[in-house]
């Protein structure tokens, strides 16, 4: 009711031309396009190690027919000090997620140079490890996946 009441003192209303879902990178990736998305990418993901939701994760990517999915284990306390060594990376990806919390940023940076889209999404590998959780959040699933217990 607050922040309504701002807008409107400030003559300001909200429709389809000022007002839209924030999540654009969650969106597009658990979206309508899902399948067409991962189709014959090669996807790097940096995260920390959590083996069983990093194994659904991959499984799931490839299911979605990405051509590879490889992973870059950040520090779980403290990736905003991680120092990225490249020479690690076995392949030039199509796309990066990664998913280090605010140290996202730190490891964004580092990987600049790759030239291909680097994408902060922690909420994406959680969602697309285990389709429980894409369901927490309201029109972040697509209605073909929307009455599934599991993605595949």
């Amino acid at each position: 009711k607050d922040i309504l009441k701002i807008l409107n003192n400030n003559d300001i209303y909200l429709n389809y031309k000022n007002y839209f879902g924030y999540y654009f990178p969650t969106i597009f990736f658990l979206g309508k396009n899902i399948f067409k998305v991962f189709r014959n990418k090669k996807i790097l993901i940096f995260t920390s190690n959590m083996p069983e939701r990093n194994l659904k994760l991959k499984n799931n990517l490839l299911n979605f027919k990405a051509k590879k999915v490889d992973f870059y284990h950040t520090s779980l306390n403290n990736p905003m000090l991680d120092k990225i060594q490249v020479e690690k990376l076995r392949f030039k990806p199509d796309f990066i997620l990664v998913a280090a919390g605010v140290g996202s940023v730190n490891i964004i940076y580092q990987l600049k140079h790759l030239k291909c889209a680097c994408i902060d999404c922690g909420y994406i590998v959680d969602a697309l490890s285990d389709i429980s959780f894409a369901k927490k959040r309201i029109y972040h699933l697509n209605d073909f996946f929307y009455k599934k217990k599991k993605y595949f």
